[in-house]
């Protein structure tokens, strides 16, 4: 009697277990169908997910083509403008360059006029007599008059003096002058000055006076320390410069 009851118990665990092992089976069934539901679910999401973005992605493309060609086509519309104009700028800056040196040209020959008609003044005055003149008084020579207005005498060395004379340029004529250092020169007791020293200094002097125009300007000598009684001499004019 203990046996078949042991035998029953024995055959209701085996059948628990079965039981169990079918249930557990049942259940992973189950789970497959889940997850085979759920993984179609997620691919045909992925899919159309896919589809718009390819859509969305041909859709940009071919905006960016259209904005491309218009890009293109503005491109075209200006660029005859700008060749019509650096065209244009070139003409110009050729134009400019001929007219500067046209005008280069006829300044040269001005000079060369003023410089010539300056020589014929100086050929004029060569055999006239001598005038004299004072400090702060004009002195006139063919249709140029200067007026001496300060003298200022400068130590150099031990036997030499700088002399800085202040002179008014009036241009009395109908015309433009050229004026330089040249046409002036300081004496003294010993001869005539060194002007040579001071010709960066003197350099400033040359220049055009326009007709009925005054200019200002500094002409220097280098002298003797001991050297007295000096003089401007300005064509056939003499200024004491005492």
């Amino acid at each position: 009697m203990k046996c078949k009851l042991e035998y029953i118990e024995n055959k209701s665990i085996e059948l628990e277990k079965i039981e169990l092992f079918n249930n557990a089976e049942e259940t992973r069934k189950n789970l497959d169908d889940i997850f085979d539901e759920r993984k179609k679910e997620y691919l045909k999401f992925f899919e159309s997910e896919r589809k718009i973005i390819e859509s969305e992605n041909s859709k940009n493309k071919k905006e960016l083509e259209e904005f491309k060609n218009k890009i293109e086509e503005k491109r075209n519309y200006f660029r005859k403008p700008i060749l019509i104009i650096s065209a244009i700028c070139v003409g110009i800056t050729l134009y400019g360059l001929f007219k500067i040196n046209s005008v280069s040209n006829l300044i040269n020959e001005h000079e060369k006029k003023l410089t010539y008609k300056g020589a014929l003044e100086k050929a004029k005055v060569k055999d006239q007599p001598i005038i004299y003149g004072s400090m702060n008084e004009p002195l006139r020579q063919g249709d140029i008059e200067i007026t001496v207005t300060n003298v200022l005498r400068e130590s150099m060395s031990t036997n030499k003096d700088k002399v800085k004379v202040d002179i008014t340029l009036e241009n009395l004529s109908d015309e433009d002058l050229e004026i330089n250092s040249n046409m002036f020169k300081i004496v003294g007791d010993s001869g005539r000055a060194d002007s040579n020293s001071s010709s960066i200094f003197n350099k400033n002097i040359d220049r055009i006076v326009n007709r009925g125009r005054k200019e200002h300007f500094v002409y220097g000598a280098v002298v003797k320390k001991n050297d007295k009684n000096l003089e401007l001499e300005f064509g056939r004019g003499v200024i004491k410069l005492n």
